[in-house]
């Protein structure tokens, strides 16, 4: 039961405090990458069921029954973190590839070694650089995306 707590508050505090950052990240920026980051979040969401289905990872003790593992990460910090990597590379894309790469590299490396302790994560099929490669291929959906989609599209809207 200690361990349930334990994880919880982990997982709470995590999306409280990313969240805590987002007033400070600015309305134009979030206006500007929020469907970028909007889409790379239901690709997870989505990706959350195939990893289900194939045993890549589980979260023995989600922070609350309603409220997956994946969902606590994505609610947490990948959101605010997507904005702000968007925020202080967008346009660089080999600065946002490496801020990416670093920041991807200390959640599978790190991170899930001190989650695995806690007993809140546990790999299954999938390996480390096989997750890590899977999320650096959403960074690269995320920058395309918002490179492609949206600022292709508000080049070609004429209306003010």
């Amino acid at each position: 039961m200690k361990i349930f707590k334990e994880a919880k508050i982990f997982f709470g505090s995590m999306i409280v405090l990313s969240w805590l950052t987002v007033p400070f990240l600015g309305v134009k920026y979030i206006k500007r990458y929020k469907y970028a980051v909007a889409f790379v979040s239901v690709f997870i969401f989505m990706e959350s069921f195939v990893a289900k289905k194939f045993k890549w990872w589980s979260f023995p003790r989600p922070p609350l029954r309603y409220l997956t593992g994946e969902m606590a990460l994505v609610l947490g910090p990948f959101i605010p973190g997507s904005f702000w990597i968007m925020r202080l590379t967008y346009g660089r894309f080999g600065l946002y590839m490496l801020l990416n790469l670093i920041t991807d590299w200390l959640f599978v490396y790190p991170f899930q070694t001190m989650t695995k302790k806690l007993k809140m994560f546990r790999f299954g099929t999938i390996k480390k650089p096989q997750l890590l490669s899977i999320f650096l291929f959403k960074a690269v959906l995320m920058y395309g995306f918002q490179y492609f989609i949206v600022e292709k599209a508000n080049k070609e809207d004429p209306s003010p």
